[in-house]
């Protein structure tokens, strides 16, 4: 069924709601005398095991802008473009700066294009023709990318702060390591530069063999704190298509709480919405989407009816509007067939668009014969949605649609010409779906009009009687010379038999063809085509099995093989039907098809207002959907530890279906609204201009709100701001909820030490707040839901990080950068002037506070921390080795309150200590008793950070052989 699950999420409502905004905002600009902001266009990413169709180019472009060949994805703004598929592997791809002409079609999924299909709604092409489309964005731009976790951050992250971003990783996990390690092998020419997803769409399992879950925290980590600038990158996924299993077991993006993850709905016999039967469930459910209508486990899950989406140019789901037919209805009284003006250019396996596509009250069929005595078509089941007494619609009163006891059969079509002296060869421009030996064609000479003097034929139908190279075939019966042409060519079903047994491997099926089947049949079939496999063991009374598409072709084995054909291995004689040539009509579904139609509603959701994050965006789809079967079939969620809290779920259809009206409404109001009730969270004091109180735009940040080893906020005059590199310490950091309602979850609080020789830094986002090699991320810790109007303090555990500082903050000169924390909420909400990219100043949620660092260490880089040992390995004799002990911002008031204590240990014997202090006099042994293997030389102090802190360099020699097992070192507070 086309356009039903418009219907259920009311779209139409929707877009009025949207088109009203944009007027309104042009109206309000024109009236203050500013320039009309132009309305937003979201770019949404389509993330599949392929990519769109593109036009070949000949001449040098910037490198990922194409235009779909497929007629339902062209849009005025260009909008379809390629994202990764260049970065894939360089090796085999032009830069660039050059022309691009060696991209394969078979790069290309339409599966990936039936999602877009769902997600880009058109109204009218290039040219202004109305088409028979209608997706749910009608504005927006699509990038096409696999589904790989690198794909997806190079296809949504900005290309330039992406090569900022994968850097170093030297302190994160090994998973992120990895990441990074992948990425690295991009460099910017295969990265597409300033572009991003405000959206990404992944109809697609991910395997959790492919990436475990520490792998996808940094993933959507990376997503939530940088796509979108800044607000998160949506991510939508679906849920799967293994009904009764949990998603999380089909569905490794479910493993993590960022996704938006969509099952579906569907319609049964009676048009009551129900759960579909082939939707994954469990409590990892968000909401759901309509899908495919209700499918009859009688014929063995064969579809009802159809989701409506485009796809790929000549797999068998599309057409172009001259590759669409109209026939009118005559006598429609029965179930399984219908009475036709003419059934000229029909075959079976065309599939039938029957009923007004705007109700319930509308199918797809397939034509299973077709008389051309009596001008009739024969269904392979009955209708269900189109029987009478349901009345046809009459003709629009524009006249820019067929009338509605019309029906549109997409029919796949190429130009041909007519050769031969005996003219009965034909050699077509496109080959795809025909001709073998035997094969029925239509030929229409397309000069001919009706009372054409002297009368000629405009139809023949004949058979293929040889196959020749360059799409050259022999037909049966010679064309009358009174026929000049333009001509064209319509290929008739293809059926081929099949060898038993089939065999399933890997859950396709592979289907053997015997020695008898002439290759030609091989090239009419064709990837991703649409076929039935129909059991002829009662070849007078077939059996449809299930409708599929082709996974791939083997010409050598003689093989096709069917992706998700759920059969056993058997003996049972079957053969496979072509269907549904260049149909606009498309049957694809499924959970893919559901997730789409989010995707579209969140595009609609960015349009009504761009200030929204991934966060909001959630709450919004979730808080405004509708109860499938009643709310009694739902229950809340009060745990704030469990996933969906705050929300009235079930396990099947997770907060319910998305109501589009419902959402751009709430979008529209969300940042408007003077009584709606909106969590709000901030980092620091601020001003009624979101200005950090007291402090000018050119003025150094030193924020209240992040402080050091005290749960209590220190008090005035108290010292938090020291950080000790040899210690565990607490960090701690305050949020506040300035909203008047409790905050979501899902929000992050990211911690990070940042290193710069600026006076009064502005750390711009996101380049000072990404690992790199003057940042590094400290901890990343969810922010538990805030109630109104309160605020929460935050604790981080920061380990002993004195072995890397040197790593992090290396002595250059004999001086090291400035340190800093930086706190960040991830994602940022709020409206766009409380958000500065440019000076965390203006952004309420990025703040910093410039610390003192106290740090002990060797110029070997081995830290002296307390209880550590110094480890020296001599052969043979006695060894001196000289060291500078090195301590640097030392409170000068602890000079006097503290000592280095020596100890060496010989094989079990502790053979001598002493101490080094500050007297009186100066810096010197304890009760002035030297050893004889260890030296300390005159001690040397500078300036540290601030005059209350100095920084004091121990150079000593020890004196060791290899009777000594160790040397320690230790810093003693007296």
């Amino acid at each position: 069924m086309r356009n039903w699950h418009h219907n259920l999420i009311q779209l139409d409502q929707a877009l009025v709601l949207i088109n009203a905004k944009i007027a309104a905002d042009a109206a309000a600009e024109i009236a203050a005398q500013k320039p009309v902001t132009p309305p937003f266009i979201p770019t949404i990413g389509v993330a599949d095991s392929g990519y769109i169709e593109f036009e070949g180019l000949t001449t040098p472009v910037n490198g990922l802008n194409y235009k779909a060949l497929n007629e339902g994805l062209k849009k005025n703004l260009g909008s379809v473009e390629k994202a990764s598929l260049i970065r894939k592997d360089p090796t085999n791809f032009i830069a660039e700066s050059s022309a691009i002409t060696n991209i394969l079609n078979n790069t290309t999924s339409s599966h990936g294009i039936s999602c877009a299909g769902i997600i880009l709604g058109n109204k009218d092409n290039e040219s202004g023709v109305l088409l028979p489309i209608k997706g749910i964005t009608e504005d927006a731009k699509l990038m096409s990318f696999s589904s790989s976790i690198e794909d997806c951050l190079l296809g949504s992250i900005d290309g330039g702060k992406i090569d900022r971003f994968v850097k170093t990783a030297s302190v994160l996990s090994t998973e992120y390591k990895n990441l990074i390690y992948n990425l690295k092998s991009s460099t910017d020419q295969y990265v597409p530069s300033q572009k991003e997803c405000n959206i990404i769409s992944a109809s697609v399992a991910f395997q959790k063999g492919k990436a475990d879950e520490n792998q996808l925290k940094v993933f959507f980590n990376v997503l939530k704190t940088y796509g979108n600038k800044g607000r998160g990158t949506i991510f939508i996924a679906s849920a799967g298509n293994d009904y009764g299993i949990d998603t999380t077991n089909v569905q490794g993006y479910s493993l993590n709480d960022y996704p938006i993850i969509v099952s579906a709905s569907t319609l049964d016999a009676n048009n009551n919405e129900v759960v579909a039967p082939y939707s994954s469930d469990g409590d990892r459910l968000d909401l759901c989407a309509p899908s495919n209508n209700h499918l009859d486990p009688a014929k063995n899950l064969s579809i009802e009816l159809g989701m409506y989406s485009t796809t790929r140019l000549y797999s068998g789901d599309l057409g172009t509007d001259n590759e669409v037919i109209t026939k009118q209805i005559t006598n429609q009284t029965a179930a399984d067939s219908l009475t036709l003006a003419d059934v000229d250019c029909l075959y079976p396996g065309n599939c039938v668009e029957l009923g007004n596509p705007d109700t319930n009250n509308h199918e797809i069929m397939v034509i299973e014969k077709v008389d051309r005595l009596l001008n009739k078509i024969y269904f392979s089941k009955p209708r269900t949605k189109t029987l009478s007494p349901y009345v046809l619609a009459p003709t629009p009163a524009s006249g820019s649609q067929p009338a509605r006891d019309a029906f549109r059969v997409p029919i796949l079509k190429t130009d041909m010409n007519l050769e031969g002296a005996s003219r009965n060869f034909i050699r077509v421009a496109n080959n795809k779906g025909f001709g073998y030996v035997g094969q029925e064609v239509c030929i229409i000479d397309t000069s001919v009009q009706p009372g054409t003097n002297p009368p000629r034929k405009k139809y023949f139908y004949t058979t293929i009687t040889g196959v020749n190279p360059s799409n050259l075939f022999e037909i049966r019966q010679s064309i009358p010379a009174i026929n000049t042409g333009p001509w064209e060519a319509i290929p008739g079903q293809i059926i081929a038999h099949t060898k038993p047994p089939h065999k399933v491997s890997g859950g396709n099926t592979i289907f053997t063809f015997d020695n008898s089947t002439n290759i030609s049949v091989f090239d009419s079939f064709f990837k991703d085509g649409m076929v039935e496999v129909v059991d002829t063991t009662n070849i007078t009374q077939p059996v449809v099995r299930q409708t599929m598409h082709i996974n791939s072709i083997n010409k050598a084995s003689k093989t096709i093989t069917l992706a998700k054909y759920n059969e056993q291995d058997s003996m049972v004689p079957l053969s496979l039907r072509s269907i549904g040539y260049g149909s606009y009509t498309s049957r694809f579904g499924g959970t893919s098809a559901a997730a789409p139609v989010v995707s579209g509603v969140v595009g609609l959701l960015l349009k009504a207002n761009p200030n929204l994050n991934a966060i909001e965006i959630k709450h919004i789809l979730k808080t405004t959907a509708d109860k499938i079967t009643g709310i009694n079939n739902y229950s809340s969620v009060t745990n704030d530890s469990k996933y969906n809290y705050g929300y009235s779920v079930n396990n099947k259809f997770g907060a319910g279906r998305i109501n589009a009206t419902n959402a751009v409404q709430l979008a529209i109001d969300w940042q408007t609204s003077t009584t709606l009730q909106k969590p709000k969270l901030a980092i620091a004091d601020r001003d009624i201009n979101g200005v950090l109180d007291g402090v000018a735009l050119t003025d150094p940040v030193d924020s209240p709100d992040i402080w050091l080893n005290s749960e209590t906020p220190p008090s005035a005059g108290q010292n938090f701001n020291e950080l000790d590199t040899s210690k565990s310490q607490k960090i701690y950091v305050r949020v506040r909820n300035q909203g008047d309602r409790e905050s979501f979850k899902g929000y992050d609080l990211r911690v990070l030490a940042a290193f710069t020789d600026d006076l009064a830094p502005a750390f711009p986002f996101p380049e000072k707040w990404c690992e790199q090699e003057d940042v590094r991320i400290i901890a990343i810790k969810e922010i538990d839901p805030i109630p109104a109007n309160s605020e929460k303090i935050i604790k981080i555990d920061l380990k002993r990080i004195a072995d890397i500082w040197n790593e992090w903050n290396p002595e250059i000169n004999g001086k090291r950068k400035n340190a800093y924390l930086l706190a960040h909420i991830a994602p940022f909400d709020g409206k766009s002037e409380e958000l500065s990219l440019t000076n965390i100043r203006s952004n309420k949620q990025l703040t910093c506070k410039p610390i003192i660092v106290k740090y002990n260490g060797i110029k070997n880089k081995v830290a002296y921390v307390n209880g550590t040992t110094l480890n020296i390995t001599v052969d043979s004799g006695i060894v001196d080795k000289s060291y500078d002990l090195i301590m640097e911002n030392v409170l000068t008031t602890d000079l006097t309150t503290f000592k280095l204590k020596a100890t060496k240990t010989k094989k079990n014997t502790v053979t001598g200590e002493t101490f080094y202090k500050k007297t009186s006099a100066g810096w010197g042994i304890e009760n002035g008793i030297a050893v004889d293997w260890i030296t300390f030389h005159p001690a040397i102090e500078s300036p540290g950070k601030d005059l209350n802190h100095t920084n004091v360099k121990f150079p000593h020699t020890i004196k060791v052989n290899n009777k000594d097992t160790e040397v320690k070192l230790e810093i003693v507070i007296i």
